[in-house]
């Protein structure tokens, strides 16, 4: 759900907003760290990789790479937001 709403609200990245405070609350309760991230991208990129084959080409991995770059960015601070909000 979290991804398809990054899909659809990349155009909006304002509306994701209430979305990734969420889901970084949800990061924080169980002990994600910025190492786990690193390996989510490489699972996603792997799938998108074996889902879609020949169609995966350099550029789509690419956006892929820089979308959920952007959400993990957007993830982190919202979670360094809700430990300062919490200190």
């Amino acid at each position: 759900a979290i991804l398809r709403a990054a899909v659809w609200g990349i155009s909006d990245l304002d509306s994701l907003g209430p979305v990734l405070r969420m889901l970084a609350r949800r990061h924080a309760a169980d002990g994600v760290t910025e190492d786990d991230y690193a390996t989510v991208e490489s699972a996603l990129l792997w799938t998108l990789r074996r889902s879609l084959g020949a169609a995966f080409t350099v550029e789509a991995a690419q956006a892929w790479t820089d979308v959920y770059r952007l959400l993990e960015a957007m993830l982190q601070a919202a979670s360094k937001a809700q430990v300062a909000v919490a200190v």
